[in-house]
């Protein structure tokens, strides 16, 4: 029923779809108060503190400001031109960030040499069967030693309503426009996220936070084992 590819292109319409109205629904003016002191951002400001840093899936650009504060530039990219015009409308004012419209699984126009890398919200949408292929992908766009941080949730509220596929992804339904979505909505435990990273980083740090996100830092190999 599903083709290759399949999940991917439903996550990128799903979100196509809210590209407008993203910000507003998920970062109001109150939340982003008191996401501005949570860890997750202390994390990403500490991390690429001086650092060419580059985003996968920015969405609208919440995370981007949150990392340029720090960094010495940061380029946030998304498959959707939609969230990038959006992005662009909110970090115009910031000299050191840049964005680009490609798809995490090629990163087509993307330059090599980054000294640091991050997703938030990205790894759940990830196909299991294509982690070792995306990841394969960021190693040769990042130097040695890079540092790389992924966050992301924990439980969906409606998880018990999810169901797997048969590769293992755990798929929820969803609505946006009227239409619906079935898009992948993965929850890596700590075991699993360590048996990916470690044929392409070192120094793997997993941490769980009480407002029911984890993250994982890790810092690039000079050789990747899976390339």
């Amino acid at each position: 029923m599903f083709s290759s590819g399949s999940r991917e292109k439903a996550v990128a319409e799903y979100y196509k779809l809210q590209a407008t109205e993203y910000h507003h629904k998920y970062y109001s003016k109150d939340s982003e108060s008191d996401i501005l002191i949570k860890p997750e951002a202390e994390l990403l400001q500490s991390t690429f503190r001086g650092l060419d840093v580059l985003e996968i899936a920015c969405g609208t650009g919440f995370w981007t400001g949150i990392a340029a504060n720090s960094a010495n530039s940061v380029l946030g990219t998304d498959v959707n031109p939609s969230m990038i015009a959006e992005a662009k409308t909110r970090l115009f004012h910031l000299p050191n960030v840049s964005f680009s419209v490609s798809d995490a699984y090629d990163l087509q126009n993307v330059p090599e040499g980054f000294t640091g890398a991050f997703a938030v919200l990205f790894w759940c949408h990830i196909p299991r069967q294509r982690i070792r292929e995306f990841l394969t992908l960021l190693h040769r766009k990042l130097a040695p030693g890079a540092p790389v941080v992924f966050i992301d949730q924990l439980e969906d509220s409606d998880s018990q309503t999810h169901c797997t596929d048969l590769c293992g992804n755990r798929i929820a339904q969803r609505r946006a426009c009227g239409e619906e979505f079935s898009i992948i909505k993965n929850v890596p435990d700590k075991e699993q996220l360590f048996e990916h990273l470690n044929h392409f980083a070192e120094n793997i740090q997993y941490k769980v936070y009480s407002g029911g996100y984890w993250s994982v830092s890790c810092v690039t190999r000079e050789h990747c084992s899976i390339l």
